[in-house]
């Protein structure tokens, strides 16, 4: 590690022999994952919606709460054993 420092920064004059992540990969990346995602809930996104609100109504709820905008306060009521209700406070 001749070309770093004693805190691990690179030294000035340091040459890269890689530049990494090609620009605009991650991009690329993100918008091929979200369209993915988009064709695969098309076709199998309602009945396994159902499967895990049933299977594992925990993780139906987390998901659903980091869709709710952070602004938006909720009054939020569970009993267990029978139902879960969530109404929007305005």
């Amino acid at each position: 590690m001749a070309d770093r420092d004693g805190n691990g920064k690179f030294i000035k004059g340091h040459t890269v022999k890689s530049p990494g992540r090609p620009r605009g990969y991650r991009q690329q990346f993100v918008e091929q994952f979200v369209q993915t995602l988009q064709e695969d809930f098309e076709k199998h996104g309602a009945a396994a919606m159902v499967q895990v609100r049933q299977e594992k109504p925990e993780v139906y709820l987390q998901v659903a709460a980091k869709l709710i905008p952070k602004e938006i306060e909720v009054d939020m009521y569970a009993d267990i054993l029978n139902e879960i209700t969530i109404r929007v406070v305005e």
